[in-house]
């Protein structure tokens, strides 16, 4: 008998199959991986073992016993922890609040001990190779890389015997990465199943022994990790590898320019951005108004311009894609159109009696006759019900000269890669200003033209 066994899983979302008898299984101190397209069911096939997701058909058992799904405290007294795809942590929380969530140690009146709080999170963070990440330390305040490791830390610390990684490492700069396969081996070697969900056969193969691969919401095939390579793994998933265009960039003058890094941005150019620590990304992102920046500004053909926030860059025509597309950028129950239409809608200043007073004292006063008809145009689905992990650009980029991408391919199968990248090539084409960070060499490699080194500036 396995130690995890899932038999017949089938689950369906507003009518649409996204397992469809999946049987799974995993062993002890085996680092087992889930492979598929977009929409091939393997996030559901994690949530559904976290106890995030109830299945409509088939059951599970962990070590013999019968496992009681759609119930995530069960799983997690079962033993079951899980990073999930998008982040859940709290800005507020501290980093030893977030990790022991649940588990607090508390008084004989039940109230929560912080001293113990911070003393047991600084323990184990270090038991698992953290140990540089402060437990008092705001989440806010961390880098999204960081960010990362602490809830792998958590769901470390909930995964006494089933620790699921979903897409985790998406979200880890190259340092990060690291620590991750570093926490894997640990795993192994105390007998924990760790389950890895990637989109990226490199890593997968990096790190699993064994490889399940979905294909449309079935189990197509399992593979021993060192008996293939990562452009076989790509054949099993049925998706022909990313292609990344490339362009002849027909350069124009400087659009953006930051001295204070080193940067500059031309028209028609794809300028890539290869940083490490994601603090100096920080810097970059304040062009949009995105992160705080204490100081310094940037210019517009010449012309200084301060840092702002994200409305008046829009006004300034530079247009951002945040890595956390879903947790920082979505709407997810306002309409596709209707969402890629708010970065360029006018707002009175004050309530003009026909939003509320809370909009209007808020600067979300009357739209004006055009943005009406912007939003008023013919809907598309909402995010929210986007299938497969794909999500809606965040920004239509009509409107502005500059776009900031932050890892554009995070969390897209090839064939989502494929469309991403031959957006940013053709907005390349029509003489935009493109900057790409990515941890992804390849990408660097092949889609930018130049390769801007701004760490040492940091």
């Amino acid at each position: 008998m396995n130690f995890l066994e899932m038999r017949g899983i089938g689950k369906s979302f507003r009518g649409m199959k996204a397992l469809a008898g999946v049987d799974f299984e995993a062993e002890k101190g085996e680092i087992h991986g889930l492979a598929g397209a977009n929409g091939s069911g393997k996030s559901t096939i994690a949530h559904i073992l976290a106890g995030i997701t109830a299945p409509d058909l088939g059951s599970a058992r962990l070590d013999g016993a019968a496992l009681k799904t759609g119930d995530v405290t069960a799983a997690h007294a079962a033993g079951i922890g899980i990073v999930c795809q998008e982040s859940q942590a709290i800005a507020g929380m501290t980093v030893a609040q977030t990790i022991m969530l649940g588990r607090e140690p508390r008084s004989m009146f039940g109230v929560v001990n912080e001293r113990r709080v911070n003393e047991v999170a600084a323990a184990f963070l270090s038991e698992i190779g953290l140990e540089n990440i402060p437990p008092g330390a705001r989440i806010g305040s961390l880098t999204e890389s960081d960010v990362t490791l602490v809830e792998i830390a958590r769901a470390v610390l909930a995964g006494k015997r089933v620790a699921i990684f979903d897409e985790a490492e998406e979200g880890l700069n190259r340092a990060g990465a690291e620590k991750l396969r570093g926490i894997l081996r640990i795993l192994k070697d105390k007998g924990v199943a760790p389950i890895v969900v990637s989109h990226d056969p490199e890593f997968l193969l990096s790190v699993c022994d064994r490889v399940t691969v979905l294909r449309n919401g079935g189990k197509f095939s399992t593979v021993e990790a060192s008996a293939i390579d990562p452009g076989e793994l790509v054949t099993l998933i049925g998706e022909p590898a990313a292609e990344i265009p490339r362009i002849k960039a027909s350069l124009g003058e400087i659009a953006r320019e930051v001295p204070s890094l080193g940067l500059s941005f031309r028209g028609g150019e794809i300028a890539g951005a290869d940083i490490s620590d994601g603090r100096t990304k920080t810097d970059v992102r304040a062009l949009f108004g995105a992160d705080p920046r204490v100081s310094g500004d940037f210019s517009v053909f010449g012309f200084p311009v301060r840092m702002s926030p994200p409305g008046v860059d829009v006004r300034h025509r530079v247009g951002l894609s945040r890595e956390e597309r879903k947790l920082r950028c979505s709407a997810l129950y306002v309409s596709v159109r209707k969402k890629t239409a708010y970065a360029r809608v006018g707002h009175a200043p004050i309530n003009t009696g026909k939003e509320s007073l809370f909009a209007g004292v808020f600067g979300f006063g009357k739209r004006s006759d055009s943005a009406e008809k912007t939003l008023a145009a013919s809907e598309i689905f909402a995010p929210s019900e986007a299938y497969g992990g794909r999500s809606p650009a965040d920004l239509m980029f009509k409107d502005v000269d500059t776009v900031i991408f932050d890892e554009p391919s995070r969390g897209a199968d090839e064939s989502a890669k494929s469309e991403i990248y031959a957006m940013i090539a053709e907005l390349a084409k029509r003489g935009k200003a493109i900057l790409v960070f990515t941890t992804r060499k390849r990408e660097l490699e092949t889609l930018c033209g130049r390769v801007a080194d701004i760490t040492r500036y940091s």
